[in-house]
C-alpha cells in the first residue's frame, strides 16, 4: 500500500508538472512570504527536487521588473539557484551530482515568486543522511522551508528553519 501511494504521489508531483512546459504559464498559489516550498522525492539512486519561493524573500520585490535594477536582482537570483550544489548539499558519502536546474520567475497578479526543478544522481544512495542548505544565508528574507520527503520506505514533512543549516533524512531504503 505504501510503495502503491508513493508512486502515485510521485506521478501527481512530478510526472504531472514535467509532463508541462516551463513556457506554459503556471497557476501561481497565494502564498506565506518568508515561507519557501521544497518537494523531494528519492527513487533508487535519483533525488527530484522541486522549489518554489516567494519572489519577496528571494529578490525583495512582488511584481513585474520595473527598472533595470530589479531585472538585474532576478537574473542574479536564476544564476544563484543554478549553482543548486551551492544552495543544496547532500551527504559527501552518498556522492550525489546535480543536473541543470529549470528555473523561472513567474508573477500573476499580486503574486510572484520562483519555480525551479532539477534532480540529482547518487552513486551511493544509501549513504543519503542530510542535506544541508546555504539558502538562508543566501536569501536573508527566507524564513523557514517547508520540506516533503517521499521515497520508497518512507514519508515525512520537515519544517526547515532558518537558524538550523542541515536536516536529516529519514530511512529511504528497506
Amino acid at each position: 500500500m505504501r510503495k502503491t501511494l508513493y508512486i502515485i504521489f510521485t506521478i501527481i508531483i512530478f510526472g504531472y508538472s514535467s509532463s508541462q512546459s516551463f513556457a506554459e504559464k503556471r497557476q501561481l498559489e497565494s502564498h506565506e512570504h518568508g515561507v519557501s516550498k521544497l518537494q523531494i522525492v528519492i527513487e533508487k539512486n535519483i533525488i527530484q527536487y522541486e522549489l518554489e519561493a516567494p519572489a519577496n524573500d528571494i529578490v525583495g520585490f512582488e511584481n513585474s521588473p520595473k527598472n533595470e535594477q530589479q531585472k538585474e536582482s532576478i537574473n542574479k537570483a536564476i544564476n544563484l539557484f543554478k549553482n543548486t550544489d551551492g544552495l543544496f548539499t547532500t551527504s559527501s558519502k552518498a556522492n550525489c551530482r546535480s543536473s541543470k536546474i529549470d528555473i523561472e520567475f513567474e508573477v500573476e497578479g499580486t503574486h510572484a515568486g520562483f519555480h525551479a526543478k532539477w534532480n540529482s544522481k547518487c552513486k551511493k544512495i544509501s549513504e543519503l543522511k542530510e542535506l544541508t542548505t546555504m539558502f538562508f544565508q543566501i536569501f536573508p528574507k527566507a524564513e523557514e522551508l517547508e520540506v516533503q520527503i517521499i521515497s520508497e520506505k518512507s514519508q515525512s514533512a520537515i519544517e526547515w528553519e532558518s537558524d538550523t543549516k542541515t536536516i536529516k533524512i529519514p530511512k529511504i531504503h528497506n
